[in-house]
């Protein structure tokens, strides 16, 4: 795998880009503001970015990391006690790219200005949500009154809805036909119990993400699940001894 070869090489060895760039951010930390081609702004903006976040942190090891990116003491006695708190307000975006007109004479490379930005930031505030305003309450009519349901009524018809049965006790269903049965609303014992072998095909054929199954479908499995719906597993054990993925071998 490669690693560490982000970023523009610029038709330079590594230890001589390494050194331009300490230069470049020495002398932008010092003026403010560097004149140079559009892709050395682009390449020098991130360490200079870097810097000014170690600056905005303050402590002991953030002042050596960025001593080794400086070439300067006095610009890192700048940077930590004048761009550190300038900017401690302002989460990023500490210098901007201002492209100039024209390609530079002799090579025709585009040029460019980088700058820090002044340290004022107002952050975007928030829209206070709205209160709901109160309305008056509807008039309740006979017709509006339904029979109110017991809860322990409620939560057994509720729960009976949306258990799903763990479909993989069924000989020759895995996890992905399990997934797939569940996806066409075939979630339950009974569910697939209810269908033909060829009424599950055309569920999953209607399925794009599951299309390709629908020709691997057990013609036991319907069978198999009404057994499980009932409750018979002892019986549904034995047969399933004598079945291969779901195709009866005592056929053969």
């Amino acid at each position: 795998m490669r690693h560490n070869v982000r970023g523009r090489k610029l038709n330079r060895t590594a230890s001589h880009r390494k050194m331009m760039f300490r230069n470049m951010v020495t002398s932008l930390l010092r003026h403010e503001r560097v004149k140079t081609t559009t892709a050395k702004a682009k390449e020098a903006r991130s360490v200079a970015e870097r810097l000014i976040t170690y600056a905005k942190a303050g402590d002991l090891n953030s002042r050596r990391m960025a001593a080794r990116k400086l070439t300067d003491p006095a610009v890192l006695k700048k940077l930590f006690e004048e761009l550190g708190p300038r900017y401690a307000d302002r989460p990023g975006g500490y210098t901007r790219i201002l492209k100039l007109d024209g390609p530079r004479k002799g090579d025709n490379a585009d040029m460019a200005i980088l700058e820090l930005v002044e340290a004022e930031f107002t952050p975007k505030s928030k829209k206070a949500k709205s209160e709901p305003t109160a309305e008056a309450a509807p008039e309740i009519t006979e017709d509006d009154v339904v029979e109110e349901i017991p809860a322990e009524e409620a939560s057994e018809d509720a729960s009976e809805d949306t258990a799903p049965d763990d479909l993989t006790k069924i000989e020759g269903v895995g996890p992905k036909f399990a997934e797939a049965f569940q996806a066409v609303g075939v979630v339950t014992f009974a569910d697939l119990a209810a269908k033909s072998v060829d009424e599950l095909k055309a569920l999953l054929e209607g399925n794009e993400d599951y299309a390709s199954l629908a020709g691997r479908i057990g013609d036991t499995w319907p069978k198999q699940a009404g057994m499980a719906a009932e409750g018979q597993w002892d019986e549904l054990k034995t047969w399933q001894d004598e079945l291969n993925g779901g195709v009866d071998k005592s056929k053969d």
